[in-house]
Parts: C-alpha cells; sequence; structure tokens
C-alpha cells in the first residue's frame, strides 16, 4: 500500500470515528423499499499497477437484510474506462448500533476508454462496513477482489451513503 492511499484511508477512518464519538448511533433497521444512494471513491489494484475511479454506488432493499443494485465507477487515469458492477448484498444483523456489515457478488463490466478501447466481462464479491452517524446518513469501507479473462484485482471503496 503506497504512502498516499495509506494517508487517505487513515483520514477516512479519523473522520469515521470522530463522527462515531460525536453523537450516539442510531440503530439500523433497513426495510423493503429503501433506496441509498453513496457516492465513492474506488481503487483497484493488479499485481504493481493501480487505477482509481470515482463514481456512485446504489442500493435498493428487497426486505430487510437483501439489496441489489451496484457500481458505476468511471476511471481518473489515461486510458481510463468505465466499470458496471451490478450486486445483490446480504445485511448482517450484528445488533452494534450504528454498525451495517455486509456482502455481495455479482457480474462486471469493464470498457476502456482510448487506446485501452477493450470490453472485458467478469466477477466481483466483496465484504464491507458502514457505519450511521443519523438514521439516514453513513460512511463506509469496501473491501473486495474482481476477475476477469485479464486477471484478479484487489480493489477497496470509501464513501458516504445517503438513505433516499
Amino acid at each position: 500500500m503506497t504512502i498516499k492511499k495509506m494517508q487517505c484511508l487513515v483520514l477516512f477512518l479519523a473522520f469515521a470515528a470522530s463522527l462515531a464519538f460525536s453523537a450516539e448511533a442510531p440503530t439500523v433497521a433497513f426495510k423493503a423499499g429503501d433506496f441509498y444512494l453513496s457516492p465513492q471513491l474506488v481503487g483497484v489494484s493488479a499485481g504493481s499497477a493501480g487505477k482509481f475511479a470515482l463514481g456512485p454506488n446504489v442500493e435498493y432493499f428487497l426486505s430487510n437484510v437483501v439489496a441489489v443494485g451496484g457500481d458505476v465507477s468511471i476511471y481518473l487515469v489515461s486510458p481510463g474506462g468505465l466499470s458496471l458492477f451490478p450486486d445483490i448484498e446480504y445485511h448482517f444483523n450484528v445488533n452494534v448500533r450504528g454498525l451495517d456489515v455486509f456482502a455481495g457478488a455479482g457480474p462486471s463490466l469493464f470498457v476502456g476508454f482510448g487506446s485501452e478501447g477493450r470490453t472485458l466481462f467478469g466477477g466481483k464479491a466483496f465484504g464491507a462496513a458502514r457505519y450511521f452517524f443519523t438514521p439516514s446518513t453513513g460512511v463506509f469501507l469496501k473491501l473486495g477482489i474482481a476477475s476477469n479473462k485479464e486477471g484478479t484485482a484487489g480493489l477497496w471503496a470509501i464513501g458516504v451513503s445517503f438513505k433516499l
């Protein structure tokens, strides 16, 4: 992990901790029909290469523990590209106020721009934790793995979730 990645992670965790201790955490209770929008910063690393992307994550709850949604990410480095990651998630009941722990998986599609104009199909799986500091706003960290015909890559995402 590079120094800049470590600094971003430490700043995110410090921000989350300051919010966690600034007020009493709300009880996390999802219900069918809840919809969350989460702007996020995504990092993907394959071997010694790494890329950063920005984009939204969406979640629509089918029940109190199952959600469908996904990510749309635009890579910030040349030659760039666009990733689409639809997924299904399971949210665990961890009995900790304000904490949402979940895991998910789904297919992936990468469309490259410029000289990297290729299309790759694959899959991804991830685990994540989100801390709500109000009933409708929280911060999250997601860690996972993605693979396609070119290989396997680690991925992480940090962001803020808003209930709409």
